[in-house]
């Protein structure tokens, strides 16, 4: 499930940017997720909608900027997905959300890896 995850995160976010403000949530463009962890940059960023209703913003962020969805997927070392909450949504809403986004986009036998 790797590969259809990764591919739905870069499809969120296709455009490279510096750092962003997105609907009102400040994304830093540069982060660790650990003190002694090489710096990631902010791939991307973008706002989800369900309806007209702002659901959340997320970044994408990797070691060095990458465009296409192939070089990330080759792309070693830590990645970090960031995810501000517009609205209060439980885990278990969020879960099926994710849950149904994997199965919209991805082919049956994607989904079995």
């Amino acid at each position: 499930m790797r590969t259809p995850f990764a591919a739905m995160l870069i499809a969120m976010f296709p455009l490279a940017v510096a750092a962003a403000d997105v609907a009102g949530v400040k994304l830093e463009d540069k982060v660790r997720v650990a003190p002694n962890a090489p710096e990631l940059l902010l791939n991307g960023a973008g706002v989800r909608t369900r309806f007209v209703v702002k659901v959340y913003v997320a970044g994408l962020y990797l070691p060095e900027k990458k465009s296409a969805p192939a070089d990330v997927l080759a792309l070693g070392g830590p990645k970090r997905v960031a995810m501000t909450m517009l609205r209060d949504v439980t885990a278990q809403q969020l879960a099926e959300a994710l849950t149904d986004g994997f199965a919209a986009n991805n082919a049956p036998a994607d989904q079995e890896r």
